[in-house]
């Protein structure tokens, strides 16, 4: 009598462990291919990542889907069709969907709202229409328009929300020949993806252009120029004015003798009238 319902609970349990064993293996190049379709479509799990598995169609579409459960529901997350992505790459996305929901985050709902997020052109027309054309002067919007031309034409047709800070390095370091240029152009970036932040286009804290580090701009014309205080140029020109004094008076200039003497005998020795001081100064 206390055998029957021992039998009862092993079978069922034998069974359930025998067909799950069978639908188990390490999702390879080698097992996709042979995954052969059958009557009904079926899930091919893989034993390394929990709730990774291939969806085999009847037609023999194979699928690389993340089953999960999040808010007490089961979910399903497609990660993408076998040959546009290799078991490997779909792991990786499986495993960096267990990382957001490790973090409380429904990969699901993560994924539509990036799908659904917009492009880097449509957030420069809406950072033109409705911050650069209300807060900024006409010159410094046709700076910004100038800008966007060129971030617009590498990153024009990439999400708001998929820009990562390494993209923006890459563009940064595109470029390296034109610093100026360069650096305007991750300013405007820079401008618009906090923008991006307060619109709720992407979370707060995320600029992907923070902490990459501007070039250090150089003068084309005269690399090696530089502004001298006030002070160090009237010493710099009053020691011209000395030694061109000297180099007259060395020479012999009958003209100019005369013209220091009468200065000296009137009690202005060395100060030449304004004239004189930008005659020989």
């Amino acid at each position: 009598m206390d055998c029957a319902p021992i039998l009862l609970l092993v079978v069922p349990l034998w069974c359930h462990k025998k067909r799950y064993a069978r639908d188990m293996a390490k999702l390879t190049k080698r097992t996709v291919d042979g995954a052969l379709p059958r009557d009904k479509s079926y899930l091919l799990f893989d034993d390394d990542v929990r709730g990774f598995a291939l969806r085999v169609q009847p037609s023999g579409e194979k699928m690389f889907v993340m089953r999960y459960r999040f808010g007490g529901a089961d979910r399903k997350l497609r990660l993408g069709r076998y040959r546009d992505l290799t078991p490997e790459e779909a792991r990786r996305l499986a495993l960096k969907a267990r990382v957001s929901l490790a973090d409380g985050i429904d990969p699901s709902a993560a994924r539509r709202k990036a799908i659904a997020s917009p492009t880097m052109e449509q957030l420069a027309e809406r950072f033109m229409r409705e911050h650069v054309m209300i807060y900024c002067k006409p010159s410094t919007q046709g700076d910004y328009r100038h800008a966007l031309k060129i971030v617009l034409t590498k990153l024009g047709r990439r999400r708001v929300a998929e820009v990562t800070r390494a993209d923006m390095a890459e563009f940064h370091q595109s470029l390296v020949k034109r610093l100026y240029l360069a650096n305007r152009a991750m300013a405007t970036c820079s401008k618009m993806f906090n923008l991006a932040e307060v619109w709720g286009l992407r979370q707060d804290g995320s600029n992907p252009c923070r902490l990459i580090k501007k070039y250090r701009e150089v003068s084309r014309i005269w690399p090696s120029i530089r502004v001298l205080p006030v002070s160090r140029m009237v010493s710099a020109l009053m020691a011209a004015r000395k030694l061109s004094n000297k180099i007259l008076l060395a020479s012999g200039s009958d003209k100019f003798r005369k013209t220091i003497g009468s200065s000296r005998s009137t009690g202005r020795a060395n100060r030449p009238s304004r004239m004189k001081s930008l005659t020989f100064g």
